[in-house]
């Protein structure tokens, strides 16, 4: 796909990030991975589960009274199998991840209603980046390198005991005549997965801990080195305000979205070098937990982890401020480091913004007029007082009434 840099008009320059130079770079990047990916897998091992895969499909066909794909050769298998895989990510990514409880106002006193409560924008001058070539060529190249990490990622869970050809099995065993499994047979899986919690619990949280702490140094230095941030980095902040979540999420040059992705495999595989913690269970939900929280941090609905464990609105304080709250997810390192910075609005906006917020947010659908900056939030359409009122009131920096 071919990328057009955009012209600068008189009296205005192209932004850094988007001259010849970076975005090579992100597309060599792309290229680059796509390629190691091919040296670096294991071609016999990677043709063998391409025809499990098939035969998954071919006998799914079947049940189906469908054609037979044609799937005789190891390239249409690779190739089928690594569609399936970029079709589902982006499935995942852009229409299941989304789908994510949020936090939700006070129910309308009128009919009961309860809407999405939505992160304030910080300022009144945040508007939504418009997308060009060149974030279409970033996100489709960041989503063709992730088949190929999530098979060096199975392949790694492998390593560890994962068994892909038991799967293929209970895939191709399900139907409506498959009998259901008897009861001491559940009851006796319930038993080991219950047994099996607090050695996942404890292993879930080394691999984040471990995670958010190196990949707090790689973020904080694509802040504080200005070429990383010019020729890595600085192309994912265009949005000050993200509120589209797969694209906000996949819109990031491709140098910084191959690091981030492999740092997290080679977390996994530290762990298990270094500390001898290699808990499949503990594996897979880090992976899926890591990839569902980049989408909903960069959604423009409020949602939080019970005690506050990630927020979305900390990633919008990041993308708002930019020098502050590095962890991709929680902020334990960032209070570490003394990097921590809670969500605020700022500025002439601060009192629009409690009243909107309050008026239109916590009341559900209740007509509010529009505040002057100057003016209170109206007392009569304000929500009695509770711990969401004053928690907005403190990220909004108003003092309480």
């Amino acid at each position: 796909m071919a990328a057009t840099t955009p012209r600068a008009r008189p009296g205005n320059t192209v932004q850094s990030h988007l001259t010849p130079g970076p975005i090579l770079l992100s597309w060599a990047a792309a290229a680059t991975t796509l390629t190691l990916q091919l040296q670096l897998t294991d071609r016999a091992l990677l043709e063998a589960d391409a025809v499990a895969v098939c035969s998954v499909i071919c006998s799914v066909a079947q049940d189906l009274g469908l054609a037979r794909p044609m799937l005789d050769t190891p390239t249409a298998q690779i190739g089928t199998m690594y569609a399936l895989v970029w079709i589902e990510v982006l499935a995942t990514t852009c229409f299941l991840f989304p789908q994510a409880p949020t936090q939700m106002s006070k129910a309308d006193p009128l009919d009961g209603h309860r809407a999405p409560l939505e992160v304030p924008q910080r300022t009144s001058h945040m508007p939504q980046h418009q997308l060009t070539t060149v974030d279409y060529s970033y996100m489709l190249l960041n989503t063709l390198c992730m088949p190929g990490f999530f098979y060096h990622y199975v392949c790694l869970m492998r390593a560890w005991g994962f068994d892909p050809a038991a799967l293929y099995s209970l895939v191709r065993s399900l139907g409506l005549a498959t009998p259901l499994p008897a009861a001491d047979s559940v009851a006796a899986a319930a038993h080991a997965m219950a047994a099996a919690v607090p050695g996942v619990a404890a292993a879930l949280a080394l691999y984040f801990m471990s995670y958010e702490l190196v990949y707090y140094f790689w973020h904080r230095a694509m802040h504080e080195v200005p070429a990383l941030y010019k020729w890595v980095h600085k192309h994912h902040h265009q949005q000050s305000y993200p509120d589209r979540p797969a694209i906000d999420t996949l819109n990031t040059g491709c140098v910084e979205s191959q690091i981030g992705l492999y740092l997290q495999l080679g977390t996994l595989w530290a762990a298990d070098k270094l500390f001898g913690v290699a808990n499949v269970p503990a594996g897979m939900l880090f992976i899926m937990a890591a990839g569902c929280l980049s989408v909903l941090e960069h959604d423009k609905f409020e949602r939080a982890l019970p005690f506050d464990f990630w927020r979305a609105d900390e990633h919008h304080m990041h993308h708002a401020y930019v020098k502050c709250n590095y962890s991709p997810y929680s902020s334990f390192w960032d209070r570490f480091f003394g990097t921590h910075k809670p969500f605020a609005v700022k500025g002439k906006r601060k009192r629009a913004a409690v009243a909107t917020y309050l008026c239109t947010q916590s009341v559900g659908r209740v007509a509010c007029p529009a505040p002057l900056m100057s003016d209170p939030p109206p007392e009569g359409n304000r929500p009695p007082e509770g711990d969401r009122e004053l928690r907005v009131r403190n990220a909004l920096e108003l003092p309480g009434t």
